[in-house]
């Protein structure tokens, strides 16, 4: 069966699981600041996910990736980490 736009979708932006990752620069936990996409615009967060994930330059919307932002509030360092989608 193949996976469309309308039947997945971001398990950690649904609330699904939670994103738990260290920072490699100096071992603290990463904050997950969310979308990467939603950053770009003041209404991003309204728009559709799907529309914005195709107007990125990063996108790989085909592969069903969710691109979070996370950031260590320790030492400043961040990092883009694409999260596979699952069926809804």
């Amino acid at each position: 069966m193949m996976m469309t736009q309308s039947n997945t979708g971001c398990p950690i932006c649904n609330g699904f699981e939670s994103l738990c990752a260290s920072c490699p620069q100096c071992g603290d936990w990463y904050d997950d600041r969310g979308r990467y996409f939603d950053d770009f615009a003041a209404y991003s967060p309204y728009d559709s996910i799907d529309e914005l994930k195709q107007a990125q330059p990063f996108s790989m919307n085909y592969l069903h990736l969710c691109p979070h932002h996370l950031y260590c509030s320790q030492c400043g360092s961040e990092e883009i980490r694409y999260i596979h989608e699952i069926y809804m």
